[in-house]
């Protein structure tokens, strides 16, 4: 975490590693991660996360690793020495956060509050709105995923938590965006194959499960091809990254 003068917004950084016979290896890249604000409240100094903050995102696609912040639709391309071999820029529109942004977060995060307990948490939660710095950009996804055929799916960012449905948009090799998939917004998906998407479910319990969706591509079951300068093997072996 890069240090800040009251009032100001610092951003740290996230490493990735590789990680190769149990092992944690070296450092291939670092990515900008969660921005945090530093302000006063009732004279005391506080530290929070700034509103809308993004987060680093890390993904491998073949022999490369697929790096950005959750602000900004370009991911790095690594290989597995760390040198970067390539961009690539998903199409997908970004937007500047504005006032309208921070009473939709406050709102959104006032949600399903009720009784008296609920109005006190509300009220500090509007006072900490109008406090806490805002991140420059709102995120543009929750999460990325490379499917077994090479597509990069994206899970568009929302800012209510109580959504019942979440939309991933699925873009091919060159960040060109072929398609929609919609599904629980309580799925974290682990894995697409051809044919399913596999996922754990969290209800509003806590309660866990592993579920399995079918998956209609049509007769487009051909893998994409290999980013430029992922084409083979490094000469390092097989390795992954963490």
């Amino acid at each position: 975490m890069a240090g800040s003068e009251m009032g100001e917004m610092a951003r740290d950084t996230v490493g990735y590693y590789q990680f190769a016979g149990g092992e944690v290896g070296n450092l291939l890249a670092r990515v900008p991660g969660a921005i945090t604000s530093h302000f006063e409240f009732q004279g005391r100094g506080s530290l929070r996360h700034a509103l809308l903050t993004p987060r680093p995102l890390g993904v491998v696609r073949g022999n490369c690793l697929l790096l950005g912040p959750s602000d900004t639709p370009v991911l790095r391309v690594l290989d597995q020495s760390g040198t970067g071999v390539g961009e690539v820029t998903l199409d997908i529109e970004v937007h500047r956060t504005t006032d309208e942004h921070r009473r939709q977060w406050a709102s959104a995060t006032r949600a399903g509050l009720s009784g008296l307990a609920g109005f006190i948490q509300g009220f500090s939660i509007r006072r900490m709105s109008r406090r806490v710095g805002m991140a420059e950009r709102v995120p543009y996804t929750d999460d990325l995923v490379v499917d077994e055929l090479g597509y990069i799916w994206s899970q568009r960012y929302e800012l209510s938590h109580y959504a019942d449905s979440a939309e991933w948009l699925v873009f091919t090799e060159a960040g060109t965006r072929i398609g929609t998939v919609t599904l629980p917004v309580a799925l974290r998906v682990k894995e697409i194959s051809t044919d399913a998407i596999l996922g754990v479910h969290t209800d509003e319990h806590g309660q866990q499960d592993v579920r399995i969706y079918a998956l209609d591509r049509g007769r487009d079951i051909e893998p994409r091809p290999p980013l430029p300068g992922c084409e083979a093997q490094s000469a390092t072996g097989d390795q992954g990254a963490v």
